[in-house]
């Protein structure tokens, strides 16, 4: 438990060791602060599905096309020049994000199998077993399956969100090959045509841009990170002209978009606007953050916590639908559910990351000798930067 009160004792004590505080090297922590928001924002649009509040953070699913700018953005900046040169082979990029990524992955799908093999009103316990055994199988693997007759109805049943970062691996993927071949940001276009064609498609087709997750739809994530990896990418070559405005002004658009009820015939139009615009300027613009000490703390804080929380908040949060539904509770009820559920998956996550996700990754990186990242060592004592879903 020492990793865990060091990890709370850093990120609460302004005396303890801070990221740089000015320079390249805290250049980023605005689009941290903003990785956490978006992460709470996921949260927060799950816990009012299961909740049944429909009016709060319905477009919170566009936090996934911001996840997928960042990343491009970040990787770009973390990882392209040292491919390029030949310094960082694929197979070591691929293996360096593998255990980036992975540890929690694993971690979330076995909370969603427990949580799935306990859950009540199951009338087929046999075949239930079965299929939770598979999808067990399928997503300890990062590997998408297709309907099942038990679970959800989603790639990635026992823990919903894992599609969007089996697509995040797919582009790190993409990207060393695009980096290693040396390509120039016109080799991107067919990809943003083709991504752009799949989105117009699928928002004229579904009314939003809230697809990927279910098996009829899942080619459509692939025009989601596309487009916005894609973007994310072009951002970080021209980030020397990004605006400067103050930095309340993105952070504040960002939590309006993902806190916008859903408007209905205007949605289609709303959610293209954002994917193609708005979600690209927020990057550009909180990435000329700068910020105090507090700021600096919390950016790197939240920074860390963004990967977990969004990797293991799911199956965490299926018991407070149960509450929400079995207890006929009212609205005022319902809501008053969010603030300690909320901060149930934040304790979670910030326990998972000190005492599980850090040590696996420091041995994992260890045995197959690859470079420690910044983010293989406790919050707040490092110069942080992020990237996506899941750190650098």
């Amino acid at each position: 438990m020492s990793g865990l009160k060091k990890f709370f004792r850093e990120a609460f004590a302004l005396n303890a060791a801070l990221p740089a505080a000015s320079g390249q090297a805290d250049h980023y922590l605005g689009l941290d602060l903003l990785r956490g928001l978006a992460a709470l924002g996921v949260v927060w649009l799950h816990y009012t599905e299961r909740l049944n509040i429909a009016f709060l953070f319905r477009h919170g699913y566009l936090a996934v096309d911001f996840f997928f700018i960042l990343s491009g953005f970040v990787m770009a900046r973390a990882y392209q020049a040292r491919i390029a040169s030949g310094r960082l082979p694929i197979l070591r990029f691929a293996l360096m994000r593998a255990v980036r990524l992975m540890p929690l992955i694993v971690l979330g799908t076995l909370v969603g199998a427990v949580a799935e093999l306990i859950r009540p009103g199951v009338a087929d316990q046999h075949h239930h077993l079965i299929d939770t055994m598979r999808a067990l199988l399928f997503g300890l693997v990062l590997l998408p399956m297709g309907t099942t007759t038990t679970l959800d109805s989603v790639v990635f049943p026992l823990n919903t969100p894992t599609w969007s970062l089996f697509l995040e691996a797919v582009a790190n993927v993409a990207f060393a090959i695009w980096a290693w071949m040396r390509l120039d940001l016109w080799a991107l276009v067919p990809v943003l045509g083709i991504s752009v064609l799949g989105l117009l498609w699928g928002v004229h087709r579904y009314g939003e841009i809230d697809f990927g997750a279910l098996p009829n739809d899942f080619w459509l994530g692939f025009a989601r990170v596309g487009w916005s990896f894609s973007v994310g990418l072009i951002l970080f070559r021209i980030r020397g002209r990004a605006p400067r405005p103050p930095f309340a002004i993105p952070a504040l658009l960002l939590v309006a978009i993902l806190l916008m009820p859903t408007l209905g015939a205007l949605n289609e139009a709303f959610d293209g606007i954002c994917v193609f615009f708005i979600l690209p300027w927020i990057v550009w613009a909180a990435s000329s953050a700068h910020f105090g000490a507090l700021g600096q703390r919390w950016s790197a804080w939240s920074g860390d916590l963004s990967y977990p929380i969004y990797a293991l908040h799911f199956p965490l949060i299926r018991g407070f639908g149960v509450l929400g539904t079995k207890l006929h509770l009212s609205l005022v009820e319902r809501l008053g559910v969010v603030a300690p559920a909320t901060l149930f998956v934040l304790l979670v996550s910030a326990a998972a990351y000190a005492l599980f996700d850090v040590p696996i990754r420091r041995w994992l990186t260890s045995k197959l000798n690859l470079p420690l990242a910044r983010s293989n060592r406790p919050a707040m004592l490092l110069k942080h930067t992020s990237d996506g879903p899941a750190p650098e």
